[in-house]
């Protein structure tokens, strides 16, 4: 009988491989304008438009190796960066990230219910698989948010303070409800001055020197957009840089006029034009705010609590609304959509 003595490096290396997960493919697509990871930290809730279109991600990569990715200082204001990698960089920064274990870990992690809180989200997309792996308020592996820091610091290297080159500018009128108004932040451009902050508000391409002021007041203070003012009031601003934000400016229904134009977009069938309108409401048996006594319970029944609210809700006759909703619904019957004659016979018709 013979024996054999075995290497203990020997040994660890042949139960190593033994337990490795199988290699997973790091082909990604190379378009420019496909995000391959996307790191997001948003948002609390209620989560509104106006919360979501200013939003810059985390971290964000593309598939031509831009990288983009955003840092906070102490006083709140926010830094936004930007680097280019290279195809093996690209490949190796997809590496250590299926190496953390990503692709193993579970869809969504949740620690302590808390009725507002945001959450960090990652998604990887490869050309054979993409997922999405989402915590809020913790519970999520150690290796997430070891990940989710180093990415949303440029991946371990430094980059170059970005400046756009154009952006999308929407915002909302802030309306006198007998609170004073915010002082406004930044002075709204000259070379604008015959295009009223009232009417820009509604889609407004902007670029260069025009660009840079309202840029920079919007990361002083990320979270609330800045405050400009015109004659006839104020208004907070929202800029959308394409490449750059997390939702894209939605431009493809307005016409160079800033009219709503159904020609050309796909979703809506040939011959129809389709518009969404929000009115809030209010009814009696919701309360203007949870009571202090009731907020552990709450939070700790949240979705039993929105089950309950929706089933009480189906219930309540129209007129039990304010506004009461047989109104709306005559106020949205009575819209009527006509062909725009100034468009020559162009098929865009908008509403009235």
């Amino acid at each position: 009988m013979k024996l054999f003595a075995f290497s203990p490096l020997l040994l660890v290396a042949w139960l190593v491989a033994c337990v490795a997960p199988p290699p997973v493919d790091v082909r990604w697509n190379h378009n420019p304008e496909t995000r391959v990871v996307l790191a997001t930290y948003c948002c609390d809730i209620p989560i509104t438009q106006e919360l979501v279109r200013p939003y810059i991600p985390e971290a964000q990569l593309w598939g031509d190796g831009r990288l983009v990715w955003t840092e906070h200082q102490a006083n709140g204001e926010r830094q936004v960066f930007m680097r280019r990698l290279s195809d093996g960089d690209m490949a190796a920064l997809l590496q250590e990230i299926i190496a953390a274990g990503f692709f193993g870990w579970d869809e969504q992690y949740a620690g302590e219910p808390v009725v507002d809180a945001a959450s960090k989200c990652l998604t990887v997309a490869l050309t054979d698989q993409t997922k999405t792996v989402c915590e809020t308020h913790g519970g999520a592996p150690g290796a997430f948010y070891t990940l989710f820091d180093w990415l949303s610091q440029g991946a371990g290297a430094n980059g170059t303070p970005y400046l756009p080159q154009t952006a999308y500018l929407t915002g909302f009128r802030l309306e006198d409800t007998g609170v004073p108004l915010p002082e406004p932040e930044v002075a709204w451009p000259r070379t604008l001055s015959h295009i009223p902050v009232g009417d820009a508000i509604n889609g407004l391409w902007i670029e260069g020197e025009d660009l840079i002021p309202l840029w920079e007041a919007a990361n002083q203070s990320p979270y609330r957009m800045p405050v400009v003012e015109d004659k006839n009031g104020r208004y907070r601003v929202i800029l959308q840089v394409p490449g750059v934000n997390w939702i894209e400016p939605d431009t493809t229904a307005l016409d160079t006029n800033g009219r709503f134009d159904c020609a050309g977009v796909s979703e809506i069938p040939a011959g129809e034009c389709q518009a969404a309108a929000f009115f809030p409401l209010t009814t009696s048996i919701l309360p203007d705010a949870p009571a202090v006594a009731d907020d552990s319970a709450f939070n700790a029944n949240f979705v039993a609590y929105l089950e309950e609210t929706r089933v009480a809700l189906d219930k309540l006759p129209p007129a039990h609304f304010a506004p009461d909703l047989a109104l709306l619904d005559a106020v949205v019957t009575s819209l009527r959509v006509e062909p725009d004659v100034e468009l020559s016979g162009a098929e865009t018709s908008m509403l009235p």
